[in-house]
């Protein structure tokens, strides 16, 4: 039963995303992208329902509405994988030093005196500027969709 609840989930995530596509401007594909997601998501939660457990025929049927198929857009897919991909190197993980000394993400250039070491912070500073790292070389390969 708990794909039921990851069905009544997904609706809530949907409408969440709707209403702050409008407020942050989420372009038409991204929004494109994480739709397909959703949708295939979806499908799979009430495909579950059907092959899981005993229904009623007006619920199979109900449950064989619910099973869609996503539009395929491989043009606005490249678009979006574009503009993600461009992001790369912005922000990263936080260094495992910093758990191991329990200095907070959101502190900036502190140092640990247990492990005589200094530690600038690696995500967004308080001010919103992102950190920067050495650029390492990648593929501009996209996945596939």
């Amino acid at each position: 039963m708990l794909a039921v609840g990851e069905l009544f989930t997904l609706i809530v995530y949907a409408q969440l995303i709707l209403e702050n596509s409008r407020i942050y401007t989420i372009d038409k594909d991204m929004l494109e992208q994480i739709f397909t997601f959703l949708v295939k998501d979806y499908s799979a939660f009430a495909l579950q329902m059907i092959l899981s457990h005993e229904n009623s025929a007006a619920q199979e049927e109900i449950f064989h509405k619910m099973i869609k198929k996503p539009v395929r857009d491989k043009e606005g897919f490249g678009r979006a994988w574009d503009s993600v991909y461009a992001l790369r190197d912005e922000y990263i993980m936080n260094d495992p030093a910093q758990k191991i000394c329990g200095i907070s993400s959101f502190t900036k250039n502190v140092s640990c005196k247990k492990h005589k070491r200094r530690f600038s912070k690696s995500l967004r500073s308080i001010n919103g500027t992102p950190s920067r790292r050495k650029k390492q070389h990648r593929s501009t390969d996209r996945p596939s969709e």
